[in-house]
């Protein structure tokens, strides 16, 4: 969907080329053959535009060059992930988490990792959350994980009802 189709709620029309002679009306005429001369370069600048965004955006993107076999460490924000060892100061706990194993590149920016079972959290990460261990393979440090604990209670003592107002 375009966004002119989400803004309006119709198709956008499709261009008309300019047929010289197409309508009786002066002004008409003339606003067709402004529109006809305008288009290029509204569409050279647009142009412009996007290689200027995308060169921006190239800067603070880097190559990653990520095998299958290859052991990476995981960037995990422990203050999203509830299945992390929580921290008194969640903001400077480890941002890294890892090495694990690179089992299958799933598409070009996405790969799965060997993750243990006891890990709440999904095996397939970006490549953007990864970064590659340098050296011999190492040995694999566990994910900080707090149990699951399920709390059920006994029985009932007593109860109340509470009226609330909104």
């Amino acid at each position: 969907m375009s966004p002119f189709e989400a803004l309006y709620g119709i198709p956008a029309p499709l261009h008309m080329p300019y047929i010289p002679n197409n309508t009786k009306i002066h002004s008409i005429e003339e606003w067709f053959k402004q529109r006809e001369i305008k288009l290029p370069a509204l569409k050279t600048n647009l142009a412009k535009a996007k290689n200027i965004m995308k060169q921006i955006a190239d800067k603070h993107r880097s190559e990653r060059d990520i095998k299958v076999c290859d052991w990476v460490y995981v960037k995990l924000q422990s203050y999203v992930h509830n299945s992390i060892k929580d921290h008194r100061n969640k903001k400077l706990g480890h941002k890294y988490f890892g090495p694990y194993l690179v089992l299958e590149r799933m598409v070009h920016v996405a790969y799965k990792l060997d993750f243990p079972n006891s890990a709440h959290i999904h095996h397939t990460f970006h490549v953007s959350l990864l970064k590659a261990a340098m050296g011999p393979p190492p040995t694999v440090t566990p994910l900080p994980i707090t149990p699951r604990l399920v709390v059920q209670p006994r029985a009932i003592l007593d109860h109340q009802f509470v009226k609330k107002r909104f």
